[in-house]
């Protein structure tokens, strides 16, 4: 008051004057924008309301945008206040609409945020679809209620992928762009403080609204079990509704505990696709915990639940329960097992035949850890350098010269039958190499050079044979 009035012009070019007065004023700050050519666009009254409701519709202060016709107070336009008791009592529907339209995506349910560290608070969408876990989302962050960034990505923990943020800040920094925050020692307890309040969340669900829970599980499994694995309370909560691949089809673990008390389980997906059909056949539930965290989460069981035991499957294990020939049926295929074995050396690889179900699977493809070790290493050697060769070749040398994958027979399978009684050893060598690579190929295994080549002159061979 008394002071004169200052005025400032600044220019596009980075350049400004600045000149007195000699009419006085009351205090305040009036600025004044002149549209450039081209982007009269931002002049209209559409985009204005627009742009002002997007930076500062949080704002503590009212704005006012007003053209001849009419006037519009922006802060009216903000869906919700950054306090936590306000956003506690928010209507659920009206929260994943506002969360849509800010997102342009569909949202089961909402989080409230609050860290009393960064003085944050927000909330958090839960995403209504898988997705990829390795993109960080980003989240849009306001800093003392005016607009940051919304391509934050630094908020959350890696594991909270399946959410969305919107929070404002009051005591974080933001870089010098003003595109992120700035990573100090008080980012790294917010993002501890606002996981927590995730965690808190699906605790609470778990207690009062399992039937919420149960959705977001079957769709984020993968979250949900980064977080159980480390946090004991939470890990008993959820396990129940966890999926799992098995033999059997995709069951929880409260579905598995209705079939058995001992949960079986292959630690690796080829161990798994091995024994796949064979145990669905013979009705045995098994786990592939060949996906990450899988194993860890099954190895807790007994901890949580003391009548509940756990056994590791091998693809050994199933063929040891296969039935044992008669001595007239080894009798009736020593044949074809001898022609069998004199082929399959070649890819080092034995022949036996037993009896199993399903009767439609002709042969079974069963290889061990070493068996498999030696067989990663020779195909590594086909392709590698001859230094790294050598290498490889040094290694499997230590490697028992008895160890061999198998090819198990199916005496029950009706094919099989008829190559044990044919007398044309021509025709059971080239449907031994068909038998051989499709077993491999059921089992996902990749084919070395001699495979390849097998595959490709086989079936030929077969038909040129029959013509």
């Amino acid at each position: 008051k008394g002071s004169e009035t200052i005025e400032w012009i600044g220019k596009s070019d980075g350049t400004y004057s600045v000149r007195s007065l000699k009419k006085n004023h009351s205090p305040g700050t009036r600025i004044y924008l002149r549209c450039k050519q081209g982007s009269e666009d931002f002049f209209q009254l559409k985009k204005l309301k627009k742009l002002l409701t997007h930076y500062g519709c949080f704002l503590p202060c009212s704005i006012t945008l007003s053209d001849t016709e009419s006037h519009f107070l922006i802060h009216q336009e903000k869906p919700f206040s950054f306090d936590q008791e306000s956003i506690r009592n928010l209507d659920k529907k009206a929260v994943l609409e506002y969360g849509r339209s800010i997102f342009d995506e569909e949202f089961i349910d909402f989080i409230p945020l609050s860290s009393e560290t960064g003085d944050v608070s927000g909330i958090a969408f839960v995403i209504s679809h898988k997705i990829n876990p390795t993109v960080r989302k980003k989240h849009r962050v306001y800093i003392k209620k005016m607009f940051l960034s919304e391509s934050v990505d630094n908020l959350l923990p890696d594991w909270a992928f399946f959410v969305r943020c919107i929070v404002n800040a009051n005591n974080l920094q933001p870089t010098a762009s003003r595109e992120e925050i700035y990573e100090d020692i008080k980012l790294i307890k917010v993002q501890h403080e606002l996981s927590n309040c995730i965690r808190e969340y699906f605790i609470n669900k778990a207690a009062f609204d399992t039937q919420t829970l149960q959705k977001i599980i079957s769709i984020h499994r993968l979250a949900i079990k980064a977080m159980a694995i480390d946090d004991n309370e939470l890990y008993e909560l959820v396990v129940r509704w966890l999926p799992f691949e098995t033999s059997l089809g995709d069951l929880t673990i409260e579905e598995i505990f209705k079939k058995t008390t001992t949960i079986q389980y292959t630690p690796n997906i080829d161990e798994f696709r091995q024994i796949q059909r064979i145990s669905a056949a013979k009705s045995f539930c098994i786990l592939n915990c060949g996906y990450v965290y899988d194993i860890d989460m099954v190895e807790k069981l007994p901890n949580v639940f003391p009548d509940i035991e756990i056994e590791r499957i091998r693809p050994t294990d199933i063929s040891e329960s296969f039935t044992e020939l008669s001595h007239t049926e080894r009798e009736l295929a020593y044949a074809f097992t001898k022609t069998a074995n004199a082929v399959l050396q070649e890819y080092h690889c034995c022949a036996l035949i037993k009896k199993f179900i399903p009767k439609e699977l002709p042969a079974l493809f069963i290889i061990d850890e070493e068996a498999d070790f030696l067989r990663n290493i020779n195909n590594t050697k086909e392709i590698s350098n001859p230094l790294f060769s050598s290498v490889l070749g040094d290694l499997s040398q230590n490697i028992q010269a008895s160890t061999q994958a198998r090819l198990c027979f199916n005496f029950n399978n009706p094919i099989i039958g008829k190559l044990i009684e044919s007398q044309d050893s021509k025709i059971i060598q080239m449907s031994t190499e068909i038998i051989y690579i499709q077993s491999l190929l059921l089992g996902h295994y990749p084919l070395n050079n001699k495979e390849m080549k097998l595959l490709n002159g086989s079936l030929l061979n077969l038909i040129e044979h029959k013509l």
